[in-house]
C-alpha cells in the first residue's frame, strides 16, 4: 500500500513541478503595450490586438501564446456565424478552401472591371449629395459625417454588383434589409458588460453545438440584432437565389456576383457545391464585409489626406490631368486603364490600405477585418 501511495505522490509531485516549470519559463505577453484589464478575474478578453495604437501583430501573438489564439479563434468563429452565417468568414480547413474556390469567379479581375460603371455612378451620386448639403447651408459650409455616408454608398454599390439588388440607402429608402445591416457589428460586438466578457472568454471550453445553441437562443439584446438580420437576409436571399436560378435556366445572362456563384455552383461534382446555408452565408458576408470594410477604409483614407495637404494637392493634380486627357479624347468617364495609369493615386491607395488596420474594437478587443 505504501508503494502505491509513494507512486501516486511522485506522480502528483512531478505534475506540480512540471506545471511550475512551464509557468516560470513561459513566454509572457505581459510586457507588450496595451490597455490595463478592467477586472483581475474577468480581464477584457482572451488577448488584445491593437494594430493602430500599439503595433502588435497577429504573428507575434501567435508565436507567444498559441493557446490564446485557439481560444479567440473559437470566439471569433461563433461571432462570424452570428453576423454572417456559415460562409467564408466562419469556414475553416477544406470547407474554407471549397467555398473560396467556388467564390473566385465572381471576384476575378475581369469581373471587377465590369463593375466599374456601377461604382462610378454611386461615387458621383455620393458627391452630389455632399454638394447639395453644402450649397443648401446658409454659409455654404457644413460638417459631413463621412463614415455614415460612405457606408450608405458602399451598401448601395455592393447591392447592385453583388446581387442586382437595390438598397436605396443614399436615397433614404425604407429598405428593411439595408437597415438591418446598419451598425450590425457594433450592436453585436461593441461595449461588452463583465458578464458578456466572461461568456466570451469561456467559449473556447464549450462544445461547438452548445455554443451555437446559446448563440441562437440566449436572451440578449446584443444577439437580437444579429438574429433578426439573419432571418431577414435569409428570406430575401432565398428569393434572390430563386430569381437568379430561374434567369439562368431561361438563358438570361447576368453578371452580378450571386448569378456567377449560382452558375459556378451547378457543378456535377456534389462535393464542390455550396449548400443553401453556405450560399446564403456568402451573401451575408459579401454585404457585411463588402460595404463596411470599404467604407471604413475610405473614411480613414480621407482622414489621413486631411492631415497631409501636400498629398491632397499632388493627388488632385494627377486626377485633374487625367480628367483633361479623358475629355480630350471625347470620353466622359474613367476606364480601368486610366485608373491603372495613375501612379500616385495607386500609391496612395496601396499605402493607405496597408497602413490602416481596419478593426472592430470590441470593448478592448481589436480584431482585424
Amino acid at each position: 500500500m505504501s508503494l502505491v501511495t509513494s507512486a501516486l505522490f511522485l506522480v502528483l509531485l512531478s505534475f506540480v513541478l512540471r506545471k511550475a516549470y512551464q509557468w516560470f519559463t513561459r513566454i509572457s505577453v505581459a510586457h507588450i503595450p496595451g490597455p490595463k484589464p478592467g477586472s483581475t478575474i474577468l480581464g477584457k478578453t482572451a488577448f488584445r490586438i491593437f494594430a493602430l495604437d500599439f503595433g502588435i501583430t497577429m504573428g507575434l501573438i501567435r508565436k507567444l501564446e498559441p493557446a490564446r489564439i485557439r481560444a479567440v479563434r473559437r470566439e471569433r468563429r461563433e461571432v462570424a456565424r452570428l453576423v454572417s452565417g456559415k460562409g467564408l468568414l466562419w469556414a475553416e480547413g477544406d470547407v474554407h478552401k471549397r467555398q473560396r474556390k467556388i467564390m473566385l469567379p465572381g471576384f476575378s479581375a475581369t469581373e471587377a472591371k465590369r463593375y466599374l460603371p456601377a461604382f462610378t455612378s454611386y461615387a458621383i451620386k455620393l458627391c452630389d449629395k455632399w454638394k447639395d448639403m453644402i450649397f443648401s447651408a446658409d454659409d455654404q459650409s457644413t460638417v459631413v459625417d463621412i463614415p455614415f455616408w460612405a457606408s450608405r454608398c458602399t451598401l448601395d454599390a455592393i447591392g447592385e454588383v453583388a446581387f442586382d439588388y437595390e438598397f436605396g440607402s443614399l436615397d433614404d429608402a425604407d429598405n428593411t434589409l439595408g437597415q438591418a445591416f446598419s451598425n450590425l457589428l457594433f450592436d453585436t460586438c461593441g461595449k461588452l458588460t463583465d458578464a458578456q466578457i466572461f461568456t466570451q472568454n469561456i467559449i473556447a471550453y464549450i462544445p461547438t453545438r452548445l455554443t451555437e445553441f446559446l448563440g441562437d437562443n440566449l436572451p440578449s439584446k446584443k444577439l437580437l440584432h444579429a438574429r433578426e438580420t439573419a432571418k431577414l437576409s435569409t428570406a430575401v436571399g432565398k428569393d434572390l437565389v430563386a430569381q437568379k436560378m430561374d434567369a439562368h435556366l431561361k438563358g438570361i445572362e447576368k453578371h452580378d456576383i450571386l448569378s456567377l456563384l449560382i452558375k459556378a455552383n451547378l457543378s456535377e461534382n456534389q462535393s464542390s457545391r455550396l449548400s443553401e446555408e453556405e450560399l446564403l452565408g456568402v451573401m451575408r458576408l459579401v454585404i457585411l464585409a463588402g460595404h463596411e470594410t470599404t467604407a471604413n477604409t475610405f473614411s480613414w483614407m480621407l482622414h489621413e489626406l486631411s492631415r497631409h495637404p501636400d498629398m491632397q494637392t499632388k493627388l488632385r493634380k494627377e486626377i485633374l490631368e487625367m480628367r483633361r486627357t479623358i475629355e480630350a479624347r471625347g470620353d466622359s468617364s474613367y476606364t480601368p486603364a486610366d485608373l491603372d495609369s495613375m501612379s500616385y493615386l495607386n500609391a496612395v491607395l496601396k499605402v493607405r490600405t496597408s497602413y490602416i488596420s481596419d478593426f472592430i474594437d470590441i470593448d478592448g478587443f481589436g480584431t482585424g477585418v
